[in-house]
């Protein structure tokens, strides 16, 4: 699979790539620029599609927080940072028999995410929050090698049947299908929870940062809400059309209220009005690039904010940093053997499904914290 080259950290002074961004100054710091899009990406999604597929065959219920300007084209807000009473959050967007249309494709690949996505009744995804929510009560004292929260944030469909059952939902399968093309594999799945009133955020990054992945198109993070997403919960802010960009520096800050690895930002000035509130509700998706510059803030609220967030791949995509990397085939047909695969859990961190866990968990982290000498580790 193609890929963008990722631009080194230590590489100081002024800097242009192709008129994306420029490094200013010795601490690395850098602004994000809007730009057009190069000739490579203008094709329209089933073209780059059909193209992707080629190389890899070769070798609510809340009512919705006031202040959401309504924007036309892919269901999108405007990007800004004032909220007014009267404005209203984007309507669902409309599937096809469960699927996405052209236009709304190309939305996604023209600005790195598509939202909002129905995919679930949001009675159904209730139902899952209560299932989460049951599974914390009972196993949060029951004796397991690692804290719980850490099975949680980390490959939870390795040890847990719910989160398997979810990112192999046909539902959600269906959606992604329209971006990665029929062979799907499921990467990782995570319960990422924002307690209530309290000040954790993620700051602004790129997800193939640290991943070993490389600054690839095949891979799409589906974030399912299973309580409202809101800028007042803390929902995501995606800075439009920045996946566009290679992998950008970034710097590691280990902050203790950044829910992140290495509590990692990127090295580029986004102001507020860059940045496209995400906010969903239970039921619904987004669906972004692994190049586009996100985070989030704050849960000011007095419910948990939680969401599953399952990360896709196509087969062809291949680990570059560490030895062995790890996936499900959820869909299709897996050509490559680029990842090895397990059996999902049969039940609720069963002896065999912990012993897989903990290899992949200490394969991944060997390339996710690779560079820092923490002793903070992958997510504990």
């Amino acid at each position: 699979m193609q890929t963008r080259a990722s631009l080194p950290p230590d590489d100081l002074g002024t800097r242009r790539h192709n008129g994306k961004w420029v490094i200013r100054d010795h601490d690395h710091s850098a602004r994000w620029q809007p730009f057009a899009l190069r000739d490579d990406r203008r094709a329209k999604a089933p073209t780059r599609h059909s193209a992707m597929t080629a190389a890899a065959a070769e070798p609510s219920e809340s009512d919705p927080a006031p202040g959401r300007k309504q924007q036309s084209g892919g269901g999108a807000p405007a990007q800004t940072s004032l909220r007014n009473p009267e404005d209203i959050m984007p309507p669902p967007l409309t599937l096809v028999n469960g699927r996405l249309s052209d236009a709304q494709k190309t939305s996604y690949w023209d600005d790195g995410y598509l939202f909002p996505i129905p995919v679930l009744p949001a009675t159904e995804a209730r139902t899952l929050r209560a299932e989460l929510e049951d599974i914390e009560s009972t196993w949060r004292d029951a004796g397991l090698p690692l804290p719980l929260n850490t099975y949680k944030r980390v490959n939870a469909h390795c040890v847990m049947p719910l989160a398997y059952r979810i990112g192999s939902d046909p539902r959600i399968l269906d959606v992604v299908e329209g971006i990665l093309g029929p062979d799907i594999m499921i990467y990782a799945v995570e319960f990422f929870i924002k307690e209530p009133q309290t000040r954790h955020r993620v700051s602004m990054h790129q997800d193939l940062t640290y991943w070993g992945l490389g600054a690839i198109d095949g891979l799409v993070t589906a974030w399912l809400s299973l309580s409202p997403a809101t800028p007042a919960s803390g929902c995501m802010d995606f800075v439009k059309g920045s996946h566009k960009n290679p992998i950008l520096p970034h710097r590691d800050t280990f902050a203790e209220d950044n829910l992140l690895s290495r509590g990692q930002e990127v090295r580029v000035d986004v102001t507020d009005d860059q940045k496209t509130p995400i906010e969903i509700h239970p039921g619904q998706i987004s669906l972004h690039h692994g190049l586009t510059i996100h985070g989030s803030g704050p849960n000011t609220t007095d419910d948990r904010r939680i969401a599953a967030v399952i990360r896709y791949c196509t087969p062809a995509v291949t680990q570059n940093v560490g030895d062995t990397d790890y996936a499900l085939l959820a869909r299709g047909t897996d050509r490559h053997g680029h990842f090895r695969q397990f059996d999902p859990p049969s039940a609720l961190f069963a002896p065999e499904a912990l012993a897989i866990y903990d290899e992949i968990r200490q394969a991944q982290a060997k390339v996710m914290m690779a560079g820092t000498d923490s002793a903070r580790g992958l997510y504990g």
